[in-house]
């Protein structure tokens, strides 16, 4: 389990105090911070107050958190860790679909990509499983073998078959 070290909640405290910043980030910060001590529940719980504007434009893609999208893919993260796999493929099924609310910031669409995956997988529905497992590596099939997430997908997707 990930941890959060006093560094780190020392920054997160500071982004949360700061005047001018976007109220966006906070629920996400918040529910990753739940999600590092094990409380998915607590986190799903934290996504909630925002949840209506989920698909809004915040604000510009300089300001560094543009899209809506994190939300989302935050409550799949905590329903995937609550064992709520179904629930999760939905909210990571959102991500993807929405793609062009977020579309200058690929990264939470991939982790999006690899997650369904796994939700599907963890909710025994193989088949599904092996057409997101595909779909993902056939996305990245150029990209460098040495990637983490390439190799730990490509492992899971071995271990399908």
């Amino acid at each position: 389990m990930p941890t959060t070290s006093p560094r780190s909640l020392t920054a997160i405290a500071q982004l949360l105090k700061s005047p001018g910043s976007t109220p966006s980030p906070v629920p996400v910060v918040r529910a990753q911070l739940a999600l590092n001590r094990g409380e998915p529940v607590k986190a799903l719980e934290v996504l909630v107050p925002g949840s209506e504007y989920e698909l809004g434009w915040t604000g510009a893609a300089s300001a560094g958190f543009a899209g809506s999208l994190y939300p989302i893919y935050m409550r799949g993260q905590a329903f995937l860790a609550d064992n709520q796999a179904a629930k999760a493929a939905a909210e990571f099924q959102s991500v993807i679909a929405n793609i062009g609310v977020l579309s200058n910031e690929p990264t939470v669409v991939a982790l999006a990509r690899i997650n369904i995956a796994r939700a599907y997988k963890k909710a025994g529905n193989v088949a599904q499983a092996r057409e997101a497992y595909e779909t993902f590596l056939n996305l990245w099939k150029t990209a460098d073998r040495e990637v983490p997430l390439y190799k730990q997908a490509v492992a899971e997707f071995a271990g399908l078959r």
